[in-house]
This record gives structure tokens, C-alpha cells and sequence, in this order.
């Protein structure tokens, strides 16, 4: 009887170790995914010609460059949202700022990627 409990035990910690994993691998892979995509944006800002790069404004501004939304390419992000704001912090100097945010079990995760594209890059 007590050997069943003991070994009972046993079954249910790992049982509960395997499901906490099992989840943990779910959550890093959703982040990978979402931090790729904010790579891919920012690569894609970099190959296009310097002067492409419009700067936006704060949301709170009103303008017509308010932060790009690319919320509809989130698809395996359901109600997820993607925004792209680009600005000059320098002459000849512009800084893309790229946000992910996403349901994750409830709780919001956002993961923000930055970059600095000088006037006299690589492909210009």
C-alpha cells in the first residue's frame, strides 16, 4: 500500500514536470517565431533605399506617418499586433523600432527589436 503511494507520487511530479515543460517549450517557441519576424521586418527596412525611410510619429500626434501596422502578418499570432516606428535620431541617421505583442496563456508578451540605418549603408 505504501509502495503504491510512494510510486503514485512519483507519477504525478513527473507527470507535472513533463506538462511545466512541455509549456516552457511552447512559450520559447512562440518567442523565437515573434523574434524572427521582428528580424525580418527590420532586414527588410535595411534593404530598402535610405531615403524610403519615412520617420513616424508618436500615436498621441496627429500626422499621416503615424507607426506602420503590419498586425495582419501575425498570423500564427491570433489578436496579435506589430508596429514599426522609425525615427531620426541624428542627421543621415534613422532608428527602427520593431514591437510584437501576443496572448500568451493570458498574459501579454512583447518583444521589441531596434536598429540603426545610417544614410550610408551597405547597399546605398
Amino acid at each position: 500500500m505504501i509502495a503504491v503511494v510512494v510510486l503514485t507520487t512519483c507519477a504525478l511530479s513527473i507527470a507535472t514536470i513533463f506538462n511545466n515543460i512541455n509549456s516552457l517549450q511552447i512559450d520559447s517557441d512562440r518567442y523565437a517565431e515573434a523574434s524572427a519576424l521582428a528580424e525580418q521586418k527590420i532586414e527588410d527596412l535595411r534593404n530598402s533605399h535610405y531615403n524610403e525611410l519615412e520617420t513616424t510619429n508618436p500615436p498621441d500626434e496627429d500626422s499621416d506617418n503615424d507607426p506602420i501596422d503590419f498586425s495582419d502578418e501575425l498570423t500564427n499570432f491570433p489578436d496579435g499586433e506589430g508596429t514599426i516606428k522609425i525615427s531620426e535620431p541624428a542627421t543621415n541617421l534613422r532608428r527602427v523600432d520593431v514591437t510584437i505583442s501576443y496572448d500568451n496563456a493570458g498574459k501579454t508578451e512583447t518583444v521589441q527589436m531596434s536598429s540603426v540605418i545610417g544614410a550610408l549603408g551597405i547597399a546605398q
